[in-house]
């Protein structure tokens, strides 16, 4: 009886989401949802997961999840609803650039450095953006970490109503290919 009264209240309750991203050589990552962990990294264009085995396992079904990915931002009450309950906590993007022209890079330094003066001032409160010139490698490294939450009740019914819009698109898809 207590669970059914608490249960509106459990809607309530935001779940973090947290994504991490680090450029040196390859792109490695960690995304974040709540207690679950997922780090991967991406090779020759692939998207690696990596297991706590040390194991490396690649993604599979991409084209599947890019049809469901796809179905998903289609439904625009979806992404509106998202939107408006989404919240940032913390935004992290560390920025060393390096090019083989020091005055290049100190152009582009500046000119991004600009870019980032004009964001919002109540974004601003909210990410730290620094970006550096760094004339000794001849590479450039970049470090992003993004915290966001969304309350439980709000994915639940974003999840119901991505489902309803994948599942609309895949009978409107099956005629189709039984025709041809």
């Amino acid at each position: 009886m207590i669970f059914l009264l608490l249960l509106p209240f459990s809607a309530l309750i935001p779940i973090p989401f947290a994504l991490r991203l680090i450029r040196t050589d390859t792109l490695t990552g960690r995304f974040t949802a709540g207690l679950i962990r997922l780090p991967f990294r991406m090779q020759h264009g692939q998207l690696i997961l990596l297991t706590g085995r040390g194991s490396v396992s690649p993604a599979q079904g991409g084209a599947k999840q890019l049809q469901q990915l796809r179905a998903f931002l289609r439904a625009n009450r979806c992404r509106s609803l998202l939107r408006r309950f989404l919240r940032l906590h913390r935004l992290t993007i560390l920025l060393r650039l390096a090019t083989q022209d020091a005055a290049r890079c100190a152009l582009l330094t500046g000119s991004l450095r600009a870019v980032a003066a004009f964001l919002p001032p109540d974004f601003r409160r909210r990410a730290c953006i620094r970006i550096q010139p760094d004339f000794f490698s001849s590479r450039s490294s970049w470090y992003a970490e993004c915290m966001v939450s969304i309350p439980l009740g709000i994915l639940l019914i974003t999840g119901l109503m991505a489902a309803a819009a994948w599942l609309k698109e895949s009978r409107a898809r099956k005629p189709a290919g039984k025709e041809a």
